[in-house]
């Protein structure tokens, strides 16, 4: 993590991913238009690529606002940690995902984040990093074909992304949250190397 930030005007908001319509990229966009409307203090970075109509009409969102959105294209992972350290919320509006490990390198870049209910991530993550204030997740809608969302549920999922970011952003302004470094450390790859090399020697 970077220091300490300092308070400044602007936020930056920042997603990380390939940019399509499963990774919710879309309703990120069309949601973040409608917060700058009454904030116009917010930047939102767009860090990795796309292709075809997708990527198309994702730029074609972006571009009524295209002095407050930047698209990096796909950057080295070391520049994405540096990018991180440079923000404030990261924010993953995915259907759908393997994993969900950026969260994680996003937590320990300290961001804020903003998360959709990924089956899985709340429960590895744990209790303590889950009530430390700085992670909010979105419930998802229904889904079909794996990472579809239903036209009729997808006014209240950008509802829920967009009050899930203002909650964050009234958290950074209070400070209302507590460092959980201690936890994330434990799920650092040299943690679990260590963890790993300590079986072996005790086996």
């Amino acid at each position: 993590p970077s220091a300490p930030k300092s308070r400044k005007k602007n936020l930056k908001l920042v997603y990380c991913g390939k940019l399509s319509n499963a990774k919710g990229v879309p309703h990120l966009i069309m949601v973040f238009n409608r917060l700058l409307k009454v904030h116009d203090n917010l930047q939102l970075l767009l860090i990795g690529s796309g292709s075809g109509a997708e990527e198309k009409y994702i730029r074609q969102l972006a571009a009524q606002n295209d002095d407050k959105i930047t698209f990096t294209g796909e950057v080295p992972q070391q520049e994405v940690g540096k990018i991180f350290r440079q923000c404030d919320i990261f924010i993953l509006p995915s259907f759908y995902e393997g994993f969900g490990l950026v969260v994680l390198e996003a937590l320990a870049s300290g961001l804020q984040v903003v998360s959709t209910a990924i089956p899985g991530l709340k429960h590895w993550l744990g209790e303590k990093i889950n009530n430390s204030g700085k992670i909010e997740y979105v419930e998802l809608p229904r889904l079909h074909n794996t990472d579809q969302p239903w036209p009729e549920d997808v006014p209240v999922f950008e509802a829920k992304l967009e009050q899930a970011i203002l909650n964050l952003m009234g958290k950074i302004k209070n400070k209302d949250f507590r460092d959980c470094s201690p936890e994330i450390t434990c799920k650092s790859w040299q943690q679990w190397f260590h963890n790993l090399e300590k079986y072996i020697a005790d086996y």
